[in-house]
């Protein structure tokens, strides 16, 4: 269900902490631009490493307590790393041993850790879809800090009664299921779409970690007002 934005009259979201939100966005959208430092590993045994992902996967679909599973599949990825990884293992089972790493870390709310994990995974597959994950993951957090302050509405296009026919970002039509997100000048555009500006606006502004100039991609009427 979509949350509502703050009304004019009501008191104004302390700005400081708007800056916080976007912050903690860019961070982590920087982390997965940056592949440069893959792992390299070992040629010890594919069954352990099979065993440690097997039961990290089992504890983060049953919402139990994965801690011990993950410390110990964490500690096999980083001590037995030589320059034989990618050779002995294949590209697919390290990225799944990571992906499931990020899962575990994401469900304790640590977007730092869960972030790293999806870095390390992409430099294995860097594929769309996992690109399309990895963005997801840790979009999701800074998303529902901007909702919560008031700077815009997110849910389906439907909920949000957004009259827009095509996102002005992707030049892709907007459908009624489709997730979108909305301002306050009623303009609406596909989430991930939106996200991305919001991220890339006043990239190349030095003063864009202090204060980053946000706007209305089809209007230019402030965000933060």
């Amino acid at each position: 269900m979509a949350l509502a934005l703050k009304e004019e009259g009501d008191s104004l979201f302390d700005k400081k902490e708007y800056v916080s939100a976007i912050a903690k966005y860019e961070a982590a959208i920087r982390k997965l631009d940056d592949w440069r430092a893959g792992p390299t590993t070992p040629a010890a045994s594919q069954l352990h490493l099979d065993l440690w992902t097997s039961r990290l996967d089992a504890f983060n679909k049953s919402n139990g307590d994965s801690g011990q599973a993950r410390t110990e599949l964490l500690d096999y990825l980083c001590n037995h790393a030589d320059d034989n990884w990618t050779r002995f293992f294949g590209t697919h089972k390290l990225c799944r041993a990571y992906f499931h790493l990020s899962r575990s870390f994401e469900m304790e709310n640590n977007l730092e850790q869960a972030s790293d994990m999806l870095q390390i995974c992409l430099y294995f597959e860097p594929n769309d879809q996992n690109v399309q994950i990895a963005f997801e993951r840790v979009q999701i957090p800074a998303l529902k800090e901007l909702v919560r302050l008031g700077i815009f509405k997110n849910g389906t296009a439907a909920d949000l009664s957004i009259d827009c026919i095509m996102c002005v970002h992707c030049q892709e039509d907007i459908h009624p299921e489709d997730l979108c997100i909305q301002y306050r000048c009623k303009h609406g555009f596909h989430q991930n779409c939106a996200m991305r500006w919001m991220q890339l606006e006043g990239a190349d502004d030095q003063r864009a970690v202090e204060e980053p100039p946000k706007t209305c991609p089809s209007c230019r009427a402030e965000v933060l007002s």
